[in-house]
């Protein structure tokens, strides 16, 4: 093949990037190029999505069906389904291959949306591909024979892509041996397009910014390419001579060794190694050994290995005599003093800390050589002695102190200690007793793992509880939901709903604005009430403000008055390939962009010029597509930060932007965008709420409202007392919803043991979104319960069994007694003058009422100074009113007769609660306060209980509010004319009616429990 074949495939191929071209010619391939591609990509036993859509679009074309991107996205259907067998009968094993393949929130084909790439294949052909691959190959080796350049390698791509996502181009590179690939050096570059040969010397764009322009320009021949290669040879020697490729190289190793490791692990590892460093005084000498040869990391002293971490187990060297119970061990030969302590875990490794230096010590004494090891890896050591290098590749934290150890282990005994509340609790009980009340100081109890004793002390009134209850509100740790009939599923849990666009993506531009602002209903897949709440709650479970580096906090918090803030999804963190982008992009430095497929926006300035090269690309495939893409490439500015987030809750990395806007055609991912950064935290998982008010969204980025960013996270370093992780989720009236429509198949997953994290642990596939799905151990359902309202059926056995009930009764040491009345009376005018008409009005109102003792008028001084002594503790009849007898009515006495007589006519879980008198404590008319209560309290709920039986009512209330209605002057009831039988009966029937509430007076009420 002759570099003008090349040229025309790439011509042909870059017709075909036309989706009417591509088409057109899809459904003129030849019958043998079908029957080969069928064979080739017949389903064998491993389920591949993109190779059976191929094999299904050949086998229709080889049966005389026209293929359209209708067909293609109604065959994508299909396969998502994972039930083919209307279009080809696979094996068993393949079917459960099907089955069993890996589930995504976005689908099996989210990166093959463009028909270019899952059809390029039908066009570039194997032999083609075979020949232009040896023609590259050819190519490049004759640069490099031709100029006589040792110590070089050449590094190719062909019409496959570096992702086998198809190109139309193909392109060659030289770089040095020792370069780990063309991205970490300064290449002698060429390419071949529709257009022609190109090339240069170019730089990889993992290589730091030095000044140097990449040279690519058009030749006219091979000749004339290779003849300018050897003026440009003494720069690329000179340039890569400048980096240092065997320290990439081992850079490389260590971060994959560094990638495989739980942070928690990495954390213990590097902690051990400071603390033995520290300890000894090691200098960095050559006597030391890091290496990451057989897939782990290990510090040596010579060649015995000292401190190890594979596959996240820990191996270490201790004394001899040192006894590990449960713990492999290994003798080393020569009768040593040392053993070797094999596939353990990080808290034996920080238990036995000393052991360990102890032995490295004796190893540095006796081990005398110098020379560096060629195992030794240099980016490791850099990483042992440069704790700052250290923090770039993961969320380092500092050694913690023996002290501090201990005193976490002594908090975390008193903790253990604590009173804890059940996690899934309701407070059951008559209307009035407080339910909904009490739910604000259990929230409380629960979020700060207090006893009720320890918040009576910590949270002495109600003001002083409702303070911090905002406080857990605004943070999001406390929700407040109310079941209702028409409370459904995908209110709770997920549901599909109708959205008009978000705030967050309307842009600055009038256009855009527009676009946004237009009103357009669509419809998503939105998160319910408690799935967000199981979201927030387990963004919390391994989150400690005190592990949180404070590295990246000085430099936001230096720049964040001219700084703009983004939210970015880096690869689709449910997925396990997409976790290859954002692991390429830790790697390299960089963050990268999905949306805008193939297409180069370099040198765009506006929203308009890149619609107009999505349009001319025909990718364009959602409005939103030219907001993400502009966000990216235009507004974003080096400078700004961007929070790389982890689902809706959580951050996992912290970037700040250091360079412009790059397009990689040949990426080695499946994004083609890219921007340079310099990461600030990696590998962290920080609630989001702790740093902004309210969850990220799921688009792929957008700005951060700068009102809501929390400026105070970055200020200065967590005050760790005020943290908490424990969430609450309040579901008032729980019994008036559909309890078992409403919580689905997750009332198995509330259950204490089979929360995240436990040993019963379950999960299942939530059936709108499939995603896999838990309960964090943090999150508590507080519930509350009214027993006596008979609109709604009881709870099923189901429910009760997973929840713990309190009940809250009536109780009549909450009502206020009259000398509560009188006390609160004497606070309330605590700034009037004993003479006071005011004063002197109110205490006859509330008088007239509980009554006047004999000697009140001589005492009340005397009360009252007492009183102003102790100031306004709160009511304590043993304090002031020992003795005192107040003649009038007895708000107690009155509800203990009523709840009386309701149990027995009906039952206990019908009483009255005391919240309904609260209110006499805190008025001077306590009188019309009371009437009040009974008219549009007390009455209307004794006809719901008795169903409008007033004669019953007056069994509970007296004769003074239920009185028998008069049948006229004649005694007898007028019925309408007729003979009618029975009208004798009806006239000896009682009818009873309410008395009027303006007659009612003191004795009224008294009479009722007073007889």
């Amino acid at each position: 093949m002759t570099i003008d074949n090349l040229v025309d495939k790439s011509k042909e191929l870059h017709k075909l990037r036309d989706t009417t071209v591509i088409f057109n010619e899809l459904n003129n391939v030849e019958q043998d190029t079908l029957i080969g591609l069928v064979n080739d990509w017949q389903p064998d036993k491993t389920f591949k999505p993109v190779v059976l859509l191929r094999f299904l679009i050949a086998q229709k074309l080889l049966n005389g069906e026209k293929v359209s991107q209708q067909t293609i996205d109604e065959l994508k259907e299909t396969i998502e389904s994972r039930d083919i067998t209307s279009h080809y009968a696979p094996s068993p094993e393949y079917l459960q291959s099907i089955k069993a393949y890996k589930t995504s929130r976005l689908g099996m084909f989210h990166q093959w949306k463009d028909p270019y790439i899952i059809l390029f294949p039908f066009f570039y052909s194997q032999a083609e591909k075979q020949v232009t691959r040896q023609t590259l190959q050819h190519l490049a080796n004759d640069i490099i024979a031709e100029n006589s350049i040792p110590n070089a390698k050449a590094h190719w791509n062909d019409f496959d892509g570096p992702n086998n996502y198809g190109t139309d181009h193909v392109w060659g590179a030289i770089i040095p041996d020792e370069a780990t690939s063309p991205q970490d050096a300064y290449q002698l570059f060429f390419r071949i397009d529709k257009d022609g040969i190109s090339g240069g010397l170019y730089k990889g764009h993992r290589v730091e910014s030095n000044g140097f322009t990449s040279v690519d320009k058009p030749y006219s021949s091979w000749e004339e390419l290779t003849k300018d290669v050897a003026e440009e040879l003494p720069k690329w020697r000179e340039l890569n001579g400048s980096i240092n490729h065997s320290f990439q190289k081992d850079e490389k190793e260590f971060k994959e060794r560094v990638s495989k490791c739980s942070v928690d692990n990495l954390n213990v590892y590097f902690q051990t190694l400071d603390f033995i460093i520290d300890e000894l005084s090691l200098p960095d000498e050559d006597n030391l050994v890091f290496s990451t040869g057989s897939r782990h990391l290990g510090f040596h002293v010579g060649k015995r290995y000292c401190l190890n971490l594979k596959n996240n187990s820990f191996f270490f060297i201790a004394p001899e005599d040192n006894d590990i119970p449960g713990v492999e061990r290994e003798g080393f030969t020569g009768g040593d003093t040392a053993a070797y302590f094999k596939n353990t875990s990080a808290q034996v490794v920080q238990q036995h800390i000393d052991a360990i230096v102890e032995a490295v010590q004796f190893e540095i004494e006796r081990d005398i050589s110098t020379e560096r090891k060629e195992y030794d890896n240099t980016a490791f050591r850099k990483a042992a002695f440069d704790k700052a290098y250290r923090a770039t590749l993961f969320n380092f934290q500092p050694s913690q102190t023996k002290a501090t150890k201990n005193e976490e282990q002594n908090q975390n005994d008193r903790d253990t200690a604590k009173h804890t509340m059940p996690l899934n609790q309701i407070l059951y009980g008559p209307p009035g007793t407080g339910k909904t009340y009490h739910t604000k100081q259990y929230a409380l109890q629960i979020i700060e793992e207090l006893s009720e004793e320890e918040l009576k002390k910590k949270y002495p009134t109600r003001d002083t509880i409702n303070k911090q209850f905002q406080v857990y509100q605004e943070r999001k740790q406390v929700e407040f939901v109310t079941f209702h009939q028409s409370f459904s599923y995908e209110d709770f849990v997920e549901g599909i709903k109708p959205v008009l666009p978000s705030e967050e993506t309307k842009g600055e531009e009038e256009e855009e604005a527009a676009l946004t602002q237009s009103g357009d209903i669509a419809y998503e897949l939105l998160p319910g009430i408690f799935k967000n709440m199981c979201e927030r709650a387990e963004s919390y479970v391994n989150y400690e403000p005190k592990n949180q580096s404070d590295q990246f906090k000085s430099i936001i918090r230096e720049n964040f008055k001219n700084a703009r803030f983004y939210k970015m999804s880096v690869g689709n963190t449910a997925s396990s390939d997409d976790d290859e982008i954002y692991q390429y992009c830790l790697k390299n430095d960089s963050i990268a962009l999905g949306w805008g497929g193939g297409t180069n926006f370099e040198g765009v300035k506006s929203r308009k010029e890149i619609k107009d090269l999505l349009d001319k690309d025909g990718l364009e495939r959602s409005k939103y597509e030219t907001t993400a893409v502009k966000m990216f490439v235009v507004d974003m500015k080096p400078g700004d930060f961007v929070f790389v987030s982890n689902g809706n809750y959580k951050i996992r990395a912290i970037a700040q932007i250091s360079g412009d806007y790059f397009f990689e055609e040949d990426s080695p991912v499946s994004y083609n965008h890219f921007r340079k950064v310099k990461w600030l935290a990696k590998e962290i998982s920080l609630p989001v709420t702790e740093l902004y008010k309210k969850a990220f969204s799921q688009q792929t980025v957008y700005s951060l409202n700068k009102g809501l960013i929390k400026q105070s996270y970055f200020e200065s370093a967590p005050v760790t007392e005020m943290f908490r992780k424990n969430h609450v989720l309040i579901i008032d009236e729980i019994n008036r919803g559909n309890v078992s429509q409403i919580f689905g198949e997750l009332i198995t997953l509330i259950e204490p043991d089979k929360r995240a994290g436990n040993t019963e642990q379950l999960k299942v596939a939530l059936p709108y979104s499939k995603e896999d799905f838990s309960v964090p151990a943090n999150l508590y359902l507080l519930g509350t319960m009214n027993t006596a309202d008979r609109s709604v059926e009881a709870l099923d056995t189901a429910l009760r069994r997973r929840f713990s009930f309190k009940e809250l009764a009536p109780d009549a040491a909450l009502v206020p007694s009259a000398a509560h009345i009188f006390y609160n009376l004497l606070w309330r005018h605590k700034d009037n003058n004993w003479q006071s008409n005011r004063y002197k009005v109110a205490e006859t109102m509330v008088l007239e009422l509980i009554g006047t003792p004999e000697d009140l008028h001589t005492r009340k001084y005397t009360i009252w100074n007492s009183m102003k002594g102790e100031g306004e503790i709160g009511f304590d009849i043993n304090k002031y009113f020992v003795g005192t007898e107040f003649p009038g009515v007895s708000p107690q006495e009155l509800f203990i007769a009523i709840n009386d007589r309701i149990e027995v006519l009906l039952n206990r879980d019908h009483c009255i609660g005391h919240s309904y008198f609260i209110s006499l404590a805190h008025t001077d008319d306590v009188l019309s306060e009371l009437k009040k209560i009974f008219k549009d309290n007390i009455i209307p709920l004794l006809q719901e209980y008795f169903y409008g039986d007033y004669g019953r009512i007056g069994m509970v209330l007296g004769e003074g509010f239920v009185k028998k209605k008069s049948n006229g002057a004649t005694g007898r009831r007028k019925f309408a004319k007729g003979n009618w039988g029975n009208d004798y009966e009806l006239n000896d029937k009682d009818v009873f009616e309410f008395t009027d509430s303006a007659s009612w007076t003191v004795d009224t009420f008294k009479q009722v429990y007073a007889g």
